[in-house]
């Protein structure tokens, strides 16, 4: 597993990919400007977190997205070589 992380001056993002390099869930960290009234450049708190997964089959192709708020999509794909 690798893990990735990128900074922003709206917040942060966070990545985890597997073996193969694809890419199993990410989390955007964003800066809520009602939690970080004080405008710090570097904040502690003040972040709010968004996750999204990603399932994917043994072609590579993402089969199941779930995003923030917990909904599944199943994402039935092609193959791109056909």
């Amino acid at each position: 597993m690798k893990l990735l992380m990128k900074s922003y001056l709206s917040g942060e993002g966070h990545a985890s990919c597997d073996q193969r390099g694809r890419v199993e869930w990410t989390v955007k960290r964003i800066l809520d400007p009602m939690l970080n009234s004080n405008h710090d450049p570097q904040p502690t708190i003040g972040l709010v977190s968004f996750k999204m997964a990603f399932q994917h089959d043994s072609l590579d192709r993402t089969i199941l997205l779930t995003y923030p708020d917990l909904i599944e999509l199943p994402r039935p794909g092609k193959p791109k070589h056909l």
